[in-house]
């Protein structure tokens, strides 16, 4: 029978135990920063989304709720770099609601 060992991990210099104190103390205020102010989350996916609305308007020059890739390519460049993916359908124009969906499956901004 084939045994498998692992072999243990050696560090060059040995880790401290003050090192993985200072390290978990780290984490765990992180951790409560983000459980204590899920406020900040939404503030901050909000200003994305009043952010990708401004720039829709200001690009969208015919002001019909749609923006083409021309469009696009003059006022959101990368919705223009993006704009088959984001155009799915093949239909010629992509709306707001398509690029803030994107943004937020990508967790970015446009």
């Amino acid at each position: 029978m084939n045994s498998f060992r692992i072999a243990p991990i050696r560090f060059a210099k040995p880790i401290k135990s003050r090192s993985i104190l200072f390290f978990a103390i780290a984490i765990a205020i992180a951790i409560a920063i983000a459980i204590a102010c899920p406020a900040q989350a939404q503030l901050f996916g909000a200003s994305i989304e009043s952010m990708i609305d401004k720039r829709f308007k200001e690009a969208d020059k015919n002001k019909d709720g749609k923006l083409t890739l021309d469009e696009a390519k003059e006022g959101m460049p990368r919705v223009a770099k993006n704009f088959e993916q984001l155009d799915s359908e093949r239909r010629g124009y992509v709306t707001v609601e398509q690029i803030k969906k994107a943004v937020a499956s990508q967790g970015g901004s446009e």
